[in-house]
């Protein structure tokens, strides 16, 4: 505040008016206390337009600070951006890499240019609604949309924590969907990033009569599977039980390093259809001799995946890169890796497959499941309907 000439009040030695640069007549307060350490420190506040305004808001802090919310009174003033990245600093040592980078993206992108300048504990939720929420709802489908909102109410726990305000105002909003629609965060329809049973085929049948053999056997293991992508290149030989016929999964690596699975569902262990166990036992003949070429032996806690070029694990864009080479060459639908653990799923579905069994194949929930394949499960509801009409008619 400029410095004017304050003059005291009747109600209350720390409550002072003033004249403004326009002569208007306003009201300020200043409130001296000790903190929790006996540091003697001063809250202040200026701007107000009547005496019980100023007063009020006096009489409030007083109360605060005599029910021990000295770091709330203290960080009345703390933007949305600033705690957000005090909050990113205090807790990525907690976090897998990954989950840092996915929330450091968030604030920077979303949260920052949106309500970053808003105070933290002015916030309500009308505001917080039409400046964030709708504003990204312009942008993005409503499933990414969600994430962004989970993100900040997990910001905003940590701030109440931390005692930096009381409550989280903004956990009872509800973001509903225009349309039964689910979406992958890319914010790409899993209805478009699909292949049909026929299609697939024909993808995998390019695949084999174009490409080597390691883009083979990574494309017939993500169709026969559902397996996610990092999964995949975390997959070692010892996982493979080629015995008992069965694929073990409980790793994913990505550009960041190899790490344990998100959550624990997706430790899973997988039977081999007869064509994903020939192709691997292939795949395994072929690294054994195309390492011993290069000098190397293949152990079993190598990596099942390895360049055609330097016996080295696969890259992380090296899925990418193939498929795009592969969907280009031939004129095919394009989808994305992810497409093809939504056709895996979506043929199991069509099969009439229970949905728990699918969410143990997939390492999901089941809840997770009903909400990504809710258009699925429609389409086949709608069938049933269809076949039982034709039995039970009256007509």
């Amino acid at each position: 505040m400029a410095r004017y000439k304050l003059n005291k009040t009747n109600k209350d030695n720390e409550l002072f008016w003033y004249l403004d640069s326009q002569k208007q007549k306003r009201w300020t307060y200043r409130h001296r206390y000790y903190d929790g350490f006996g540091k003697r420190k001063e809250k202040s506040a200026s701007g107000f337009e009547s005496e019980n305004a100023a007063y009020r808001e006096l009489l409030r802090v007083k109360q605060e600070i005599l029910d021990g919310n000295v770091s709330f009174i203290e960080n009345e003033n703390l933007t949305v951006a600033q705690w957000a990245e005090k909050w990113l600093e205090s807790q990525q040592d907690q976090w897998k890499i990954t989950t840092v980078l996915q929330r450091q993206k968030i604030i920077e992108q979303q949260i920052k240019p949106l309500i970053g300048n808003f105070k933290l504990s002015k916030l309500d939720k009308i505001t917080y609604k039409q400046a964030y929420i709708d504003e990204l709802l312009k942008k993005y489908s409503v499933s990414t949309v969600k994430l962004y909102h989970r993100i900040f109410k997990i910001c905003v726990n940590g701030a109440v924590d931390q005692e930096i305000i009381t409550r989280n105002r903004f956990t009872k909003i509800t973001i509903k969907d225009s349309s039964d629609k689910i979406h992958e965060s890319s914010g790409k329809d899993v209805r478009e990033n699909v292949y049909t049973p026929d299609e697939l085929s024909f993808f995998l049948k390019c695949c084999k009569e174009q490409e080597n053999i390691t883009v083979q056997t990574i494309f017939i293991t993500l169709a026969a599977t559902g397996m996610r992508r990092g999964e995949l290149a975390a997959l070692r030989w010892r996982n493979i039980d080629f015995e008992n016929n069965t694929l073990s999964i409980g790793r994913t690596r990505d550009r960041h390093g190899e790490r344990a699975t998100k959550t624990s569902n997706s430790i899973r262990t997988l039977e081999m259809n007869p064509s994903l166990a020939r192709a691997l036992e292939k795949y395994q003949k072929w690294c054994k001799q195309y390492r011993l070429a290069h000098g190397l032996k293949t152990k079993d806690d190598d990596y099942v995946f390895i360049s055609y070029q330097t016996c080295e694990a696969i890259s992380d864009t090296f899925i990418s890169a193939s498929l795009s080479r592969i969907l280009k060459r031939n004129n095919l639908k394009n989808i994305t890796p992810h497409g093809f653990r939504h056709t895996f799923a979506t043929i199991l579905i069509n099969e009439g497959v229970p949905v728990t069994t699918i969410a143990k194949l997939l390492g999901n929930t089941a809840k997770m499941v009903l909400e990504v394949y809710s258009h699925s499960f429609k389409e086949l509801e709608e069938r049933a309907t269809k076949a039982l009409a034709k039995v039970v008619n009256f007509d």
